[in-house]
């Protein structure tokens, strides 16, 4: 039955005297010994002390790591990096970066970049140690929170979209973000920089013509944005009218709510389709007025209107009298009479005038030109002229029965058959000359 006395040191560790030895209280460089001592029979010594064993004590380490980065503020979508520091990391220490408590599972180096934080998002890393004697394999580091600012926007529009050239438009530019903002607009052939500290710019535009706005480039306090919103303002063109118009006097020309009768070259603004102006140049001539009245001398009617154009008419029948378009027109009947005066653009109609004719003298029928044979007759007679010319056959009532021409065609000769008994009165134009003929039917 050996007995043991285990030491520390040399120092007794009276509860160790068993054959074993178990202890946590050792500290670094301790020496352990034990000391049999024997109850054999003729034991000498009777005791022995065994070699020290120096024991070697590595302090309790705990891990711990350490997150930074440049900025804590940014602008959406800008990359930021992390970089952890680790303490009792070991030789080849882990990591693996968090996004408010959730895994970014690629991401396990000491470093870590990202481009898709949001506001308010919490960053951590944990750490996991290769070291020995650690009080815990893992540490957490304490968190980053990074505050994520929103790009700025502008949007742009002009009000009215439409104007008239000389006219002015409202560009508005309205912001988000914080103030003040800085820009800059292109119309497409300028491009101005501006500052603006409120969120709505309103600025007046009078281009000379059809503009697009473009926002170039757009920042605030803190970002700066994605530009390129575009506003554009259409520049409708006036116009311009000239006419020329003739007028005979007493006429009126009427250019929107002007009224003009005398000649002169008037203008007019007035409002086109396209609502803007419409410049109305109107050369006016009036003539002078005509002299529409008649002369009557007898059978003579001669219209007071010289040097103008003429057409006589029956007012009996409202027909006009064919080749009648002298100054002057000898009636072969009594009736009522008018003649229509044509001189330049002007045209009137004289007044009806009776004529009384109380027969026809055979001593003043021009008949050198025209022949009339047999007459009288029974009802079939031949007409013959000496040049060409158009002619009416009037009853005794000057009622027109008929219309014909002589010329070269008809060898200047016609036969007219048929006729009813009664007087009848042939009349018309040859060398420019008027010439009548009486002729008698009895039947």
């Amino acid at each position: 039955t050996p007995a043991y006395q285990w030491k520390i040191n040399g120092n007794n560790v009276n509860t160790a005297t068993a054959a074993t030895f178990t202890t946590a209280a050792l500290a670094n460089n301790d020496v352990v010994t034990c000391v049999l001592t024997s109850n054999a029979t003729c034991a000498s010594p009777t005791t022995a002390t065994s070699t020290g064993i120096t024991i070697k004590v590595n302090p309790v380490l705990t891990p711990s790591v350490s997150i930074s980065t440049p900025k804590t503020t940014i602008c959406t979508g800008t990359s930021v990096t992390f970089t952890a520091t680790p303490t009792n990391g070991g030789t080849t220490p882990a990591y693996l970066w968090r996004i408010n408590g959730n895994n970014v599972n690629t991401a396990t180096a000491a470093t870590f970049t990202t481009g898709t934080l949001a506001n308010n998002d919490v960053v951590t890393c944990v750490l996991t140690s290769n070291a020995t004697c650690t009080s815990a394999s893992t540490a957490t580091s304490t968190g980053i929170t990074i505050k994520v600012n929103a790009l700025p926007t502008a949007i742009a529009s002009a009000s009215p979209k439409a104007v008239c050239q000389g006219d002015t438009s409202i560009l508005s530019v309205v912001f988000t973000g914080t103030g003040p903002w800085s820009f800059t607009v292109s119309d497409g052939t300028n491009t101005t920089p501006g500052v603006s500290p409120n969120s709505t710019l309103l600025v007046p535009v009078s281009p000379t013509s059809t503009k697009t706005y473009t926002l170039v480039s757009i920042s605030d306090a803190n970002c700066t944005g994605i530009a390129g919103d575009t506003a554009k303002l259409t520049v409708k063109n006036p116009s311009t009218h000239t006419q020329s118009i003739s007028i005979c006097a007493g006429e009126v020309v009427k250019v929107g709510k002007s009224t003009y009768t005398k000649s002169g070259n008037y203008t007019d603004v007035l409002v086109a389709a396209n609502g803007c102006d419409s410049t109305v140049i109107t050369n006016l001539t009036v003539a002078a007025a005509l002299d529409s009245t008649i002369a009557v001398a007898g059978a003579t009617l001669t219209a007071n209107e010289a040097g103008a154009s003429y057409q006589w008419k029956s007012c009996t029948n409202n027909q006009n009298i064919l080749g009648a378009i002298s100054q002057s027109y000898n009636a072969i009947n009594s009736g009522q009479y008018a003649v229509i005066v044509t001189k330049g653009v002007c045209s009137k109609t004289s007044a009806c005038v009776t004529v009384v004719v109380t027969g026809i003298d055979d001593s003043n029928i021009s008949n050198a030109a025209l022949s009339v044979y047999p007459n009288p007759s029974n009802g079939s007679i031949t007409i013959s002229a000496n040049a060409e010319g158009t002619y009416e056959l009037q009853d005794e009532l000057g009622q027109l029965t008929e219309t014909f021409n002589l010329n070269a065609a008809n060898e200047f000769s016609i036969v007219k058959e048929g006729l009813e008994a009664g007087v009848y009165i042939l009349s018309g134009f040859n060398n420019n000359r008027m010439t009548t003929q009486k002729i008698v039917v009895v039947r």
